[in-house]
């Protein structure tokens, strides 16, 4: 299993006083960091998308790019 680094436009999802990318909760991925640096006040914005970077392996890395709520700006082996 090879893996990736990813950065992908990403809906959040709030949870109380948390946030959290919408991928992580819809696909597997093993890690991933805000790369916007966004404040908290600024979330959730209009529209709702953020760019994160994100580790996944290549079957997860093709099942985000085969849905249409994320865009995958770049992706790279690791």
């Amino acid at each position: 299993m090879s893996l990736n680094r990813i950065h992908v436009l990403t809906p959040w999802l709030a949870s109380g006083s948390s946030y959290r990318p919408q991928l992580a909760a819809d696909h597997p991925v093993q890690s991933w960091v805000d790369v916007t640096g966004q404040p908290a006040a600024n979330i959730v914005p209009s529209p709702n998308l953020f760019t994160i970077e994100a580790v996944c392996d290549d079957a997860t890395l093709a099942a985000i790019e085969a849905d249409a709520t994320y865009s995958v700006l770049w992706s790279e082996p690791l």
